[in-house]
């Protein structure tokens, strides 16, 4: 469960800086400049990587949780990739369905 936990955070974060980056902002925004607020997106992305990488210290010792961590971020990456090649709007559904899923799983499982 651990993993799933930060497996979301870190699906929340790369997705968040997808949304924050000038070479996706015509595929996800369809628009060519960023919004106003983008900058504040890549900093809420750096808070969500160095949560899930805080949680991933907590629960396993520190070699099983770096390494842990780096595969998530890695399959997180890619997931998101993907997701931008072929269905970039399900971001907009990925992103805040992710991050509602992990503190739900904090909540309901006592994290």
């Amino acid at each position: 469960m651990h993993s799933l936990f930060i497996g979301l955070l870190l699906t929340a974060s790369m997705s968040a800086f997808a949304f924050s980056m000038q070479s996706h902002c015509k595929t996800l925004y369809q628009s060519k400049t960023l919004p106003d607020y983008a900058p504040n997106i890549k900093k809420f992305a750096y808070a969500l990587l160095l949560a899930s990488l805080l949680m991933s210290l907590m629960f396993w010792s520190i070699g099983m949780a770096l390494i842990t961590w780096t595969a998530l971020l890695t399959l997180a990456g890619a997931l998101v990739g993907l997701l931008l090649s072929y269905q970039p709007l399900w971001l907009h559904k990925i992103m805040p369905a992710s991050l509602l899923f992990s503190v739900l799983l904090v909540f309901t499982l006592g994290m």
